[in-house]
């Protein structure tokens, strides 16, 4: 440079020293200033970066922070003890030695092995990995070490860290990413109830695709299609089953297992041991699924058959009371479903089944209703499907006795409302005789009725 022009060169302005610039006083600038010589205080000047500071990604800077302490802390650990590499077994010595290998700058992803993937770590934040790691690593150290006197406040210290990530670790994972098995809580834990082997239920339901079965004339809501179906779902179970599912499955095998002749046990090599074994375990399996019920559930086929058949165990156990609340929440969800308004459809067996049901449930409300002194809970007047028909509906022998409960069913319920209701209290006495009478006419006919079935069936 000319040093003709170098008065025309504007000098480097000279920055405050440290201290002066903290105490906010001014500073002469000279080495050491006035001000820290008077004070006997160290003078400094740090001078400032020209321009602004770079601005970089948190992120990034984080992870380099975080990497440069784990080597930091590994490089700690090899030097407490040298000798330990090879010798440990959880692994951190494999983590120091690949930490070593790389540069303390290097992105995490260039220092990353599999020893750092370990299956402990699994699912945990990159802060929360990194903290276990230097945890372990101080506990190793000190642990491998007793010789070198380290200070208390340091093993309190990843004493207390350790015991933050264990209570972190303690936590119950969600629900969306817990690993456990939900198969028993979905089944409600059915499948550890005892139920007959799967051959005999093979055999059972083989027997009723060649022979037509009893229990297909006696619960004619029954088919044989879904029975086999709701049979899979329990005993070869590939996913969680519904309780309604267990109940069908337990009360259609004591209909079979009942219905079996003499020949047929042979045949299906069924003592009688072990017949009156299965028939002592099933109907306990339907009352335990029947008190895991929820409160509230789906107006659902599936719900209503299964209520529908409970019911009928109840009341040939003569459970009055269980078999009530059974038969009313399944009116109540026959109606929800619109069960009392389906019209007939020819040669739409679903919906046949679907009235049938209905029917049969409006059969044992009325019955009950009347034996315990309580309204029905499906009304007359708000039926609107037709009336069951045989062979329209129902082709079998007792299928016309079975048309003739539905009629037993509505006099039943006449009977309630008549003469035993509160509005018939408050009735006189000629109304109520009279009523008896109407009633009693309606008996006579529906005998007449059953006595033409039994006559036709001879």
């Amino acid at each position: 440079m000319d040093p003709d022009n170098q008065g025309s060169i504007r000098p480097m302005r000279q920055p405050a020293c440290d201290v002066c610039r903290k105490r906010k006083v001014r500073c002469d600038k000279l080495s050491p200033c006035s001000s820290c010589k008077a004070s006997d205080l160290p003078c400094r000047t740090t001078r400032a970066t020209s321009g602004r500071r770079p601005r970089s990604q948190l992120a990034t800077r984080h992870e380099k922070t975080l990497a440069d302490l784990q080597y930091k802390v590994e490089q700690l650990s090899k030097s407490l003890h040298p000798h330990s590499e090879g010798t440990n077994g959880i692994g951190t010595a494999e983590r120091a030695s690949s930490a070593v290998a790389e540069p303390p700058n290097a992105p995490p992803s260039r220092q990353s092995s599999t020893a750092d993937r370990d299956t402990s770590f699994e699912g945990d934040s990159s802060f929360m990995t990194h903290s276990k790691q230097a945890t372990q690593a101080f506990k190793a150290s000190l642990a491998s070490t007793p010789q070198i006197n380290v200070d208390d406040a340091l093993s309190d210290a990843v004493a207390n860290l350790q015991k933050a990530l264990d209570s972190t670790d303690a936590q119950p994972l969600s629900p969306s990413h817990s690993t456990k098995s939900t198969y028993d809580d979905e089944s409600h834990g059915l499948s550890a109830l005892p139920m007959p082997p799967s051959n005999v239920v093979l055999k059972l339901l083989k027997r009723a695709k060649v022979e037509r079965q009893r229990i297909f004339d006696e619960v004619p809501a029954l088919d044989l299609t879904s029975m086999i179906s709701h049979c899979q779902k329990v005993f070869f179970a590939t996913e969680p089953y519904s309780i309604a599912t267990f109940i069908i499955v337990n009360v259609s095998l004591i209909l079979l297992l009942r219905g079996l002749s003499e020949r047929a046990k042979k045949e299906s090599q069924i003592c009688h041991s072990d017949l009156v074994k299965y028939l002592a375990v099933l109907p306990k399996n339907v009352d335990c699924a029947v008190k895991k019920l929820p409160l509230v559930s789906a107006h659902s086929m599936e719900n209503i058959t299964a209520l529908h058949l409970a019911c009928s165990l109840a009341i040939e156990s003569s459970i009055q009371a269980s078999a009530w609340n059974l038969i009313s929440t399944a009116a109540r969800m026959a109606l929800s479903a619109g069960l009392h308004r389906l019209a007939r459809k020819p040669g739409d067996n679903e919906q046949r089944l679907k009235r049938i049901t209905f029917w049969s449930i409006y059969a044992m409300d009325r019955s009950l209703a009347l034996t315990l002194g309580r309204a029905p809970n499906i009304q007359d007047y708000d039926i609107k499907t037709d009336r069951l028909a045989c062979p329209v509906d129902i082709d079998s022998p007792i299928g016309p006795m079975l048309v003739s409960w539905v009629d037993v069913g509505e006099l039943q319920g006449q009977t309630y409302h008549q003469l035993y209701s509160a509005h018939a209290q408050t009735q006189a006495p000629e109304t109520k005789a009279k009523a008896a009478l109407q009633l009693a006419r309606r008996c006579l006919e529906i005998q007449r009725n059953f006595q033409s079935v039994g006559n036709g069936s001879e």
